[in-house]
């Protein structure tokens, strides 16, 4: 993995080692047979990207009984800009940089983020080759 651009999620797995997954990491080696590496992630150039007005929140609440509801589901924020913002704060707290990039009147719309998102990859791509 040399890059990872992140668009708008609805729903965050936060780096908590305190909670369970979907919402933490602690169960990690039960679920799946793996534990957290922050240092790889740490070498990973991370983009962030979501639209300030990409603030609906009918889809993305999770509402106890629901499929995904677990207790933390909603802590992360209401919103998608504020659900990033939050796992943004997760990515750096374990040493990982992040580029994030809030866009100024994008709702939740794929063809505005494309451009930013081609540049960051660019960018990344660029920086990989460079070190190389």
């Amino acid at each position: 993995l040399w890059a990872a651009s992140i668009g708008a999620p609805g729903s965050v797995t936060l780096l908590d080692p305190t909670r369970d997954w979907w919402v933490g990491i602690r169960d990690l080696p039960e679920k799946f047979g793996i534990t957290f590496d922050a240092a790889a992630l740490a070498k990973v150039p991370v983009q962030m990207i979501v639209g300030d007005a990409d603030l609906e929140t009918w889809e993305i609440t999770h509402a106890q009984g629901s499929t995904h509801w677990m207790p933390g589901a909603n802590d992360a924020g209401q919103t998608r800009p504020e659900r990033l913002r939050t796992l943004c704060r997760s990515f750096e707290e374990a040493g990982v940089r992040v580029r994030f990039d809030l866009l100024p009147g994008v709702a939740h719309e794929r063809d505005a983020v494309l451009d930013p998102v081609k540049d960051f990859l660019a960018q990344a791509l660029k920086e990989r080759r460079n070190a190389s």
